[in-house]
């Protein structure tokens, strides 16, 4: 029996994205390369060890429109990290277990 798998569509996105590791109370600023409806691959200055629980913020605002005030909360696990290329970001491939839509001055807006 072939064991088939399905891999989620990866669309090219670029915006921003704040992370932090769960139980941790400073947001660290990162860039998305991709997202599927399953994960979000994104660029960050540290690396990240597999396994690790973090929240990450997306802000497609960037990619619609500043007046758009709403952010994409992801509660999720880093799943890989890649070697950093030559300009020095680290490629962290975190998948997404949970998200909710907030609104801008909500709790979880980063500082």
């Amino acid at each position: 029996m072939q064991n088939w798998f399905v891999r989620a569509q990866r669309f090219q996105i670029r915006m921003g994205l704040r992370y932090r590791i769960l139980g941790e109370s400073e947001w660290r600023e990162g860039r998305t390369e991709n997202v599927s409806r399953s994960g979000v691959l994104f660029r960050c200055a540290e690396p990240l060890e597999p396994g690790t629980s973090l929240e990450m913020r997306l802000m497609p605002r960037e990619l619609i429109s500043a007046e758009v005030a709403v952010d994409i909360l992801c509660q999720g696990r880093i799943i890989r990290l890649e070697t950093p290329p030559t300009d020095g970001d680290y490629r962290v491939a975190a998948g997404i277990a949970d998200y909710e839509f907030l609104r801008e001055g909500t709790p979880a807006e980063p500082e």
